[in-house]
């Protein structure tokens, strides 16, 4: 008997054993379940743009109605918005494209696209985002096809009287265009010249080893995508680009042209195995095998 009452008490005391609030565990292994399989919110942004047919081009629906179109601008959030009707864009072939309706609207506070969407009664698809700095601005000018990329390509100039805005739309485009272009820097130029190839890394260490030092990244970057893309283009091999950059590893130009000179078994005047070497180096000679 007392070993049973002993068994007892134990089964008591196991059973008591455990943490306070046996239903936390529960709720946090619910919470923590519940976070993984919530999706993220949807990213947000102030800028649109909206192209919609006025009717299907093939059964004549109406699909953007000057109601639905009114309904949408009516959102409070929006704070400016401009509209243009498009009905002389023309085809490759000459043909008309069906009237349709280019949309360019700002929010006060972030929006998804999916929100503008549901209030111009549109495929989310037609919604597009205007990013960057003056994509809006640059999206206003496109609504009369003035910009010179959209007349390059003999695109219908349309009058700013086409454009319906709440706000003053042409003074925001001349004055975002008016913005003194930014020059190129110096840094620019010789990076452009070492993408080019037209400038080796070498040769920046030695006439401006500053900026050597500063862009030394960047400028082994460019060398790198310069010598690919002759590889690929087949204007000089792997092995003899490999010869270019062993010309500026600190000996003379001369010095190297003759060590390459040498190892081809160039013979002749030093001036023409110089000359021939300096070909093999540029790939302007791809009859050597340097291998």
């Amino acid at each position: 008997m007392p070993a049973a009452k002993n068994r007892s008490v134990a089964n008591d005391t196991s059973r008591a054993v455990g943490p306070r609030n046996p239903g936390r565990s529960t709720v946090r292994s619910k919470s923590k379940s519940k976070s993984k399989d919530k999706k993220p919110a949807p990213p947000r942004y102030r800028s649109f743009k909206i192209t919609q047919y006025r009717r299907h081009p093939e059964t004549g629906e109406a699909l953007m109605t000057p109601m639905q179109l009114q309904r949408g601008l009516a959102h409070r959030s929006i704070t400016k918005w401009a509209w243009t009707e498009h009905d002389q864009d023309r085809r490759h072939d000459g043909s008309l494209v069906p009237p349709h309706i280019h949309i360019a609207l700002q929010c006060r506070d972030a929006r998804t696209r999916e929100q503008i969407a549901e209030w111009f009664g549109v495929p989310l698809e037609l919604v597009q985002i205007l990013g960057g700095r003056g994509g809006f601005a640059s999206y206003l000018r496109y609504l009369t096809h003035e910009d010179p990329t959209q007349q390059a390509l003999g695109k219908h100039r349309y009058p700013d009287t086409k454009v319906v805005a709440n706000f003053a739309w042409r003074s925001e485009v001349d004055t975002h265009f008016a913005r003194p272009l930014k020059l190129p820097t110096r840094s620019d130029e010789v990076k452009v010249r070492v993408l080019s190839g037209n400038l080796s890394i070498w040769e920046v260490r030695e006439t401006d080893p500053l900026m050597y030092a500063k862009h030394f990244t960047t400028l082994k970057r460019l060398a790198e995508e310069c010598r690919m893309a002759h590889v690929e283009a087949g204007t000089m091999t792997p092995h003899h680009q490999d010869m270019k950059l062993r010309v500026r590893t600190g000996v003379t130009l001369t010095e190297s042209l003759n060590w390459i000179a040498d190892r081809l078994g160039f013979e002749g005047d030093n001036n023409d195995r110089m000359l021939r070497a300096s070909n093999v180096v540029t790939g302007k000679d791809r009859t050597v095998n340097a291998a």
